[in-house]
């Protein structure tokens, strides 16, 4: 991953690393698919290696499937959350950070939340996880940095 410069393959990087931030990053005016199928093109333009055909399976896994075809403008913040998961899980990343994922989710999408991550996990995926609900990440994690006025206080 690194070249001779020492400096890291941004492209590579990129490939392999997701994020799920609390600013959804979506395309207001697109549907959800849309959302999905606009990434699945940009990280692989290659009709080979497409995950456009893992989209529909997206978003009935993130409980979406019957607003598939609505902009993302008509939804609700969990909703965005929701889409912003599939984008996630359709990157198949092998590092995904995950600032406080379950903001703005109902209880189900809670639920679906903590499912979601442990398959990342058995899948082999890396989880860095920030959350302010310290119970649910101590559930969630191998290892933890607890902080507290941006210092260290626990490990």
């Amino acid at each position: 991953m690194l070249g001779l410069d020492g400096r890291a393959d941004r492209h590579e990087v990129r490939q392999k690393v997701a994020l799920l931030s609390h600013t959804s990053f979506l395309y207001e005016d697109l549907t959800a698919e849309q959302n999905l199928r606009l990434l699945g093109r940009l990280i692989a333009p290659d009709v080979a290696d497409s995950p456009l055909s893992r989209i529909p399976l997206l978003l009935q896994q993130v409980g979406l499937a019957h607003r598939s075809e609505h902009p993302v403008r008509q939804f609700s913040a969990g909703m965005r959350k929701r889409l912003a998961i599939a984008r996630l899980l359709l990157k198949a990343p092998r590092v995904a950070l995950l600032d406080e994922p379950f903001g703005e989710l109902d209880p189900g999408g809670v639920v679906d939340m903590e499912r979601i991550i442990a398959e990342l996990k058995s899948g082999g995926t890396t989880i860095v996880l920030a959350t302010h609900l310290v119970e649910q990440g101590l559930a969630l994690c191998d290892q933890r940095l607890h902080l507290a006025d941006g210092r260290a206080v626990a490990a």
